[in-house]
């Protein structure tokens, strides 16, 4: 009988919960296994010591727990990226790892085109006006405008960029997408490599970023690429912060190359205090809340399952 635990406990940055029912699901999936569920690595050790399975978020590894369990073959990460566990990668390369797919789509596409559509009709402006009492239309130049007819750029085109396209084609917009390598499966209406990025951005009013943490992308969004970017146009960090230079970002905004930006996630979270970005009338910040939604832990399940019951098989594992 398989072991699974799943380390998970409820809170602010990691909403939804994880419910009888679930686990009950959980278990069938595997054919009756046992699960294990614990809010914290100490209660883990103490409940399930040595499972075969684990079901953690990346960025909470559980090191210590791992580094005894013995029996352990495979980790499914409840986060989109799996970088959190590459210490698990180099100190237990038997181990399998998978990531989530499908559980964040929805409320990532929405929140860019939320973001997308704040931007346009000049809502940061206005909110800083409300606050402070001030009955302000926007100046000469900056009036809100309409997405019908724009193009979008999404950087990193994968599951949650072809999500991202959908929404933009329901406002009329055109759909550029860029990866390092594109499928032929994307859903835009023309794709990128990642070498000629230059050739797409001006091309773009709107630019999603949506780029995985790696060595190779560590402030790819910097002068030289913003450069390229379209005068006026908009720039949308959602994928990993330490994609964006945000002195360069700050400069970009500054000298109007772009008209505005809306940022979730940052290289150094919590932003700190100092950031000139957070003084900034034309940037919207979200404290990495662009994937968050209470419907998640339920969609998450279902990967679980389809996974679990290819481990119980001895099938490839998806993610």
């Amino acid at each position: 009988m398989v072991r699974i635990a799943i380390l998970h406990d409820e809170r602010p940055a990691r909403p939804g919960r994880v419910t009888p029912e679930m686990t009950e699901r959980i278990s069938a999936a595997g054919g009756g296994a046992q699960v294990f569920c614990a809010s914290s690595e100490e209660e883990l050790m103490r409940i399930c010591p040595d499972a075969e399975a684990l079901c953690c978020w990346a960025m909470d590894c559980p090191s210590r727990w791992i580094e005894g369990a013995k029996s352990l073959k495979w980790i499914q990460s409840l986060s989109a990226g799996t970088e959190g566990l590459d210490p698990v990668r180099k100190s237990r390369p038997d181990v399998v790892i998978t990531k989530m797919t499908g559980v964040f789509c929805l409320p990532m596409a929405e929140t860019a085109v939320m973001y997308m559509l704040m931007l346009l009709r000049g809502m940061p402006f206005f909110i800083r006006s409300a606050q402070k009492h001030a009955w302000v239309k926007p100046p000469i130049g900056s009036s809100p405008r309409e997405a019908a007819g724009l193009t979008a750029g999404i950087v990193g085109m994968g599951e949650i960029g072809d999500h991202i396209a959908e929404k933009c084609r329901a406002l009329g917009m055109k759909v550029l997408g860029c990866r390092r390598t594109p499928t032929g499966e994307e859903k835009a209406d023309r794709m990128y490599p990642l070498s000629d990025i230059k050739e797409m951005l001006p091309l773009c009013d709107m630019v999603v970023s949506l780029v995985p943490a790696s060595p190779q992308s560590r402030r790819m969004f910097g002068a030289e690429l913003f450069g390229s970017f379209k005068q006026g146009s908009y720039f949308i960090s959602m994928g990993r912060g330490a994609a964006v230079d945000e002195e360069a970002l700050a400069e970009a905004l500054r000298s109007g190359k772009l008209a505005g930006a809306a940022l979730d996630v940052f290289e150094k979270e919590p932003l700190p205090e100092d950031s000139p970005l957070w003084d900034m009338d034309n940037v919207i910040i979200t404290p990495h809340t662009s994937a968050m939604s209470p419907a998640n832990m339920e969609r998450a399940a279902d990967t679980i399952c389809e996974n679990l019951k290819r481990f119980v098989n001895k099938e490839h594992l998806i993610g």
